[in-house]
């Protein structure tokens, strides 16, 4: 007489049960992290951009804090004394003196693709608010790179496009009447490039022609 044989398979079922339990919460668990990685690298980013943001706005700050010194010595200075460099160059690094808190133009970069890559126009970082792109002991290199472009803003548009040359033109015979300052930040990122640039026209509002 055959006899039917009753298997218990609640214990394989409980273990199978337990597996897809651990796998759902392995997933979630793994999702929340990738979630926390990705807020954590925009958060850096964006302090970054924040950071680069504040420095190019201070190389601007620079340029036209020499333009306004040069006119409250006019009679022995430009309007655009050392907004160029001594050997007509018009890309600089501003550069803090730490010691008396004076501010320069340093005209050794060329240009950001080069400085970026071989360290010559890399900002410092002294103490916890101060940058500059003059080294002095006991600064901490950051990661970010700038330069400030000084471009001769002229009277006439023939030579140049709305006015503006280049960094390897100047106004020559048709007048400078301003510089265009763009200072531009570089850094690098989990090898990612950013730039942020910014742009402020400094004129000689007092020697502009009229109607101009």
């Amino acid at each position: 007489m055959d006899k039917d044989i009753l298997v218990d398979n609640s214990k394989g079922q409980g273990l199978i049960e337990v597996i897809i339990a651990i796998g759902i919460i392995v997933t979630g668990l793994t999702a929340d992290l990738s979630l926390a990685q990705s807020s954590i690298k925009a958060t850096n980013l964006s302090d970054k951009r924040i950071t680069a943001a504040n420095l190019s706005r201070e190389g601007l700050e620079v340029a036209q804090n020499i333009r306004d010194s040069n006119w409250l010595n006019a009679s022995s200075r430009g309007f655009d004394d050392g907004l160029v460099g001594p050997s007509d160059d018009h890309t600089a690094r501003p550069s803090l003196d730490t010691t008396t808190g004076t501010w320069t133009l340093d005209y050794t970069p060329s240009d950001i693709d080069t400085c970026s890559q071989n360290g010559s126009c890399r900002v410092y970082q002294v103490g916890n608010t101060t940058y500059t792109n003059y080294y002095t002991v006991g600064a901490r290199a950051t990661d970010f790179h700038r330069v400030l472009y000084l471009n001769e803003i002229c009277t006439d548009n023939s030579t140049c496009t709305d006015g503006i040359c280049g960094l390897l033109t100047s106004c020559g015979a048709e007048g400078k009447i301003g510089v265009q300052a763009v200072s531009h930040v570089r850094w690098f990122e989990r090898g990612n490039e950013h730039d942020i640039s910014m742009e402020l026209r400094l004129y000689d509002w007092r020697d502009i022609p009229v109607g101009y």
